[in-house]
């Protein structure tokens, strides 16, 4: 009975151990996807804006094209101009787009593999509880009426501990490790589009829908549009810089100024060295898109060191409990050794 007690704790410290980790990469993969969303976001923000921009070159280009005030060399030369504008857009937004589309591309290999393992621990802590239970139920066929009540307690305690820390994740689970929120963002994304601050949707070719438009559309089938409204998983379409107005209430005082320079002090440094030395077309464009490539990296470093940190403990666990079962072998067999003699 003794036996059956010791491993019943064992077993119980392994299955802590196990819905820890569990846990931890759960975290993980939330990390993963709030990325994810963020790059999906931006993709379709910049093909917005680049769609817009096209539309202005167009236009100035039909301009030039019907303009009976200058001469013939004259809107050529305009004509080329404007051409080369377009050329030289197109080619910075394919760039653009290629490195935010293999960012998220690798961010989301990462993802599926992270759901992989987690299925993987899953199936482990349900075999470990099962084979637990097992022998608990086994052991009662010898056991005294004390032993009986102890063994019971021991059931129930792994029963609740198994209900209240892993069985709540089985919906998590079948939805791919994903909450309502990143399901939605998904079916959106599948249908080619994203939703913003505006109320209203972009599509994967750069427009505007409103949500009476994406709905009559039957884009938003099946889709709980409660969760549309709610702030903290939507983005938008930032005004620019000349668009923003401070009043003299809005000032800054002191603790504002240090704050602002404690959190941006060392990104901005670095982003505003690195526009000066590349003078790009659009300085603002180019700051944000830094920012956001930064803070990217930030946030993989951060994974990453999680992720090997992770390795650590778990090699040092291993190693720990090979320690452990080599000591309890040597014990085992100089007991042996004892009872021969």
């Amino acid at each position: 009975m003794e036996y059956i007690q010791n491993k019943h704790d064992k077993a119980l410290s392994e299955l802590e151990m196990e819905k820890q980790a569990l846990k931890k990469r759960l975290s993980h993969i939330e990390k993963l996807d709030l990325l994810i969303n963020a790059l999906t976001h931006k993709i379709f923000n910049i093909e917005y804006h680049y769609q817009q921009q096209v539309k202005e070159l167009s236009s100035q280009r039909e301009n030039v094209l019907n303009s009976t005030e200058i001469s013939r060399d004259e809107r050529e030369a305009l004509m080329d101009e404007v051409d080369k504008k377009i050329k030289d857009l197109e080619d910075a937004h394919a760039e653009e787009l290629t490195s935010l589309e293999g960012q998220r591309s690798s961010l989301q290999k990462q993802c599926a593999m992270k759901t992989q393992q987690m299925d993987v621990i899953m199936d482990s802590l349900r075999v470990q509880h099962r084979g637990v239970l097992q022998e608990l139920e086994e052991s009662k066929m010898t056991a005294s009426p004390s032993q009986l009540k102890e063994v019971d307690r021991r059931i129930d305690q792994l029963n609740k501990m198994f209900e209240k820390d892993v069985e709540i994740l089985n919906e998590l689970q079948l939805a791919g490790w994903k909450c309502k929120e990143e399901k939605m963002f998904e079916l959106l994304e599948s249908r080619g589009l994203c939703f913003t601050q505006s109320n209203k949707f972009l599509t994967s070719s750069g427009s505007h829908l409103t949500r009476s438009e994406a709905t009559r559309l039957g884009l938003l089938e099946g889709i709980n549009l409660s969760l549309l409204d709610q702030e903290e998983y939507v983005t938008d379409i930032q005004p620019t810089t000349s668009e923003l107005t401070v009043s003299e209430s809005e000032k800054m005082d002191t603790e504002d100024v240090v704050y602002l320079k404690t959190i941006f002090g060392k990104p901005l440094t670095l982003a505003l060295a690195e526009i000066t030395a590349q003078q790009p077309r659009d300085p603002i464009h180019y700051l944000g898109h830094w920012l956001f490539k930064y803070r990217y990296n930030q946030e993989v470093s951060v994974t990453r060191k999680d992720e090997l940190q992770e390795l650590i403990q778990e090699r040092e666990r291993l190693e720990s409990e090979k320690l452990r079962t080599i000591y309890e072998n040597e014990a085992h067999e100089a007991v042996l050794n004892l009872i021969i003699r």
